[in-house]
């Protein structure tokens, strides 16, 4: 008997933008692949150059998006919130992580396995090109925040 996913994880998924309007039968796929996850602050999710192989959609919470520097040291570049997707570095290859993603307060999230949800892509190309869609429309929206975060962080105007 196939597995039935959990109704509460894909009305969970449901919230957040990058799945929202997403048909019941796609976010049962999805869903099928997300577990409960819990982190306390200062606890990380996600340390660079670690195995990329889950992203994390946040329930409650905020998480900052890290880069190591040299002469800075550990370099906040973006918070991330409610509804968003933490961790894309699986959608390529080496599938490693390109920043640490630390909790900065209680994290309640969704685990999601990016394997299998790679291999439901595989199995169906129409949700694979809807959820690659989503996830592109994330990743732009992420590195546009991280831009102007960036900048006000260096001070440029305009």
């Amino acid at each position: 008997m196939p597995h039935t996913p959990d109704k509460n994880i894909a009305r969970a998924l449901s919230t957040s933008p990058c799945f929202a309007g997403l048909s019941q039968s796609a976010l049962g796929v999805v869903a099928e692949a997300a577990v409960a996850a819990r982190f306390e602050a200062g606890q990380f999710l996600l340390r660079e150059g670690q195995a990329a192989d889950r992203f994390f959609v946040l329930l409650q919470g905020r998480v900052a998006i890290e880069l190591r520097s040299s002469n800075r040291g550990q370099v906040i570049i973006q918070t991330l919130e409610e509804g968003d997707v933490v961790g894309l570095s699986w959608l390529h290859p080496p599938q490693r992580w390109i920043f640490d993603a630390q909790a900065l307060t209680f994290i309640d999230a969704l685990s999601i396995d990016a394997d299998a949800i790679m291999a439901a892509c595989r199995l169906d190309p129409a949700l694979g090109l809807d959820l690659m869609h989503r996830f592109a429309g994330c990743a732009i929206d992420q590195l546009q925040a991280a831009r102007l975060q960036l900048l006000e962080f260096y001070g440029v105007k305009g």
